[in-house]
């Protein structure tokens, strides 16, 4: 239980503090520098895309990095395995 309320404490100060409290003001901070309503919606759109873009580009990076890692770990693993039936195949042969 104390595990499940950590998570969920963790949840919510990440939507509170994180780019959702900063995109669901944004009209009104760019309404307070002067510009108009629309205006200041359409700037609150843009932000949203740019960072949909950026949330893509972040994960398609990690899962090519993540992915060439644990290829490379595969290999290494490989490698060492066979060297190790390769010596127990020397004692025995």
């Amino acid at each position: 239980m104390r595990l499940i309320l950590l998570a969920f404490l963790i949840a919510c100060f990440n939507q509170l503090s994180g780019i959702n409290a900063v995109l669901y003001f944004t009209p009104r901070i760019f309404e307070m520098t002067g510009l108009q309503s629309s205006s200041a919606m359409m700037q609150s759109v843009g932000i949203g895309l740019t960072n949909l873009v950026f949330t893509f580009i972040g994960l398609w990076l990690g899962d090519r990095i993540v992915k060439r890692n644990a290829l490379r770990n595969a290999q290494e693993f490989l490698n060492l395995e066979r060297a190790k039936l390769r010596r127990k195949g020397q004692k025995h042969g």
